[in-house]
């Protein structure tokens, strides 16, 4: 196959707007950590793939193309197995990563780290005390059909010095294949921490608030201060030091600048992948604008390889393609998007301004949203309790639910089960059972409270974001 390395970069881009549209389409296998993982590959390689596409003569876009694969592939072994599932020809990656380290590391200030995830044993938390824990943050979440949990804790130190901040050290517990869950806390929750093993699972305790069952747990320890522990210079002295380099060249193939419709259909691009990225964070999450944007942009990586052997014309009517496919739902954000990346005043960004003037004047549609009562399915909790980043930051909270589709509706937008993301700000009690994840249940929302059935209840000062 001629031109190998750019064909897979097009099907790599191709590919990944088919998963993330499969990851949004159905709230109740809403996958939102999927979304972001696959949108971020994008980021650093929407613009060079459109170069590669572009340069002239074709063996120096190919080149470009093969060190665009591999400096995606070089980001570990995940994100290599990624890649290689559509590389189209032998050789064109570099073997895979070694794994991460489960060891303590040296980090560049020549301090030693603790592993980054580690088993949740005795001897991982002796430079901690276990008792009068702050609860910092708590998520509970189904990526797929797979529910787990993650909780932050702020523990106070068994060792001292004066450099030591105050709100104590930051671990976080990652608890997978979640089988059991009983949390009822209010904003500023304080534990005493407990474990217990059998049977295959780990049973977490989080006296008096509740407790949490899961089939595995890891520990996170994000001291910055551990290797002033027993622990961190034990494990400095056992650990050989770390072997100077220089920094790795970057070898990413920017420098695609100008002012043609080439890089501006990149950058438009680029913005589609960015703004799905932002599904990361459990604030806001809009599951209808991340679909619109796949519909429009489908098969974007086959239509960038077929539009550069039409040159600037070529990438104009793809553009214009792109527009029309996202219709009066996408019409102002293709002209938001339009405005901010074209550059100079050349016949590209007139003609790109022109066609942002007349898509900000199309009016907006309404968009049908399940009703915020009835039956639905919890997807997604996350709580930031009161002091989560510094002291006296108010606690927030970020709700997911599955709501079924509108009596009556037709095909398309808002017809399937549609994700109601709902933001809060002054955050007061939580209530929270394994069976809120695991049935549907009559949803009520009041002006202090959100509730679905007997299994789950938010009480909330005010809402901080829309449904």
């Amino acid at each position: 196959m001629r031109q190998p390395a750019l064909h897979t970069l097009a099907a790599l881009l191709d590919r990944s707007l088919t998963q993330i549209a499969e990851a949004a389409a159905d709230a109740r296998t809403f996958d939102r950590r999927r979304i972001a993982r696959v949108s971020d590959v994008w980021d650093n390689n929407t613009i060079g793939f459109v170069k590669a596409a572009t340069v002239r003569p074709a063996w120096v876009g190919e080149s470009f193309a093969r060190r665009a694969l591999r400096w995606m592939a070089d980001f570990g072994v995940q994100r290599h197995a990624w890649v290689a599932e559509s590389a189209l020809a032998p050789g064109l990656l570099p073997p895979p990563p070694a794994p991460v380290s489960p060891d303590p590391a040296w980090d560049w200030n020549d301090d030693i780290t603790p592993p980054w995830q580690q088993p949740l044993t005795a001897d991982a938390l002796t430079p901690y005390h276990l008792t009068d824990c702050r609860i910092v943050g708590f998520q509970a979440e189904y990526t797929g059909d797979h529910l787990h949990a993650s909780i932050e804790l702020g523990m106070r130190r068994r060792y001292e010095t004066a450099l030591l901040p105050h709100g104590g050290a930051r671990l976080r517990l990652l608890l997978d294949g979640l089988t059991a869950l009983d949390l009822t806390t209010h904003s500023s929750p304080r534990t005493d921490l407990e474990w217990r093993t059998g049977d295959g699972t780990v049973e977490v305790l989080l006296a008096p608030h509740g407790r949490l069952t899961a089939r595995e747990v890891t520990l996170q320890n994000e001291d910055r201060f551990w290797h002033l522990s027993e622990a961190g210079i034990a494990a400095a002295a056992a650990t050989p030091p770390r072997r100077r380099s220089l920094p790795r060249r970057d070898r990413r193939p920017y420098g695609f600048l100008g002012n043609g419709a080439a890089p501006l259909a990149a950058r438009v691009v680029r913005r589609a992948l960015m703004d799905m990225r932002f599904v990361r964070s459990a604030y806001g999450v809009e599951q209808q604008h991340v679909l619109a944007l796949c519909r429009a942009f489908d098969g974007a990586g086959s239509a960038v390889l077929a539009a550069a052997d039409r040159g600037e014309q070529g990438f104009r009517d793809l553009v214009l393609e792109w527009v029309e496919r996202g219709s009066d739902p996408l019409a102002r954000w293709f002209a938001e998007t339009l405005r901010e990346n074209w550059h100079g005043d050349g016949p590209t960004a007139r003609w790109a301004r022109e066609l942002a003037t007349g898509l900000h004047r199309r009016p907006v549609p309404p968009r049908p949203v399940g009703a915020p009562s009835g039956t639905a399915g919890l997807r997604q909790v996350m709580v930031e309790f009161d002091d989560r980043r510094t002291e006296g930051l108010p606690a927030e909270a970020a709700v997911h639910l599955a709501v079924p589709p509108l009596p009556g509706a037709a095909d398309g937008a808002g017809s399937g089960w549609e994700l109601l993301s709902v933001d809060f700000a002054d955050f007061r009690q939580l209530h929270l059972t394994h069976e809120a994840f695991s049935t549907l249940a009559p949803l009520r929302r009041s002006r202090d409270a959100l509730t679905l059935g007997t299994a789950f209840a938010l009480h909330h000062g005010r809402p901080g974001g829309r449904p």
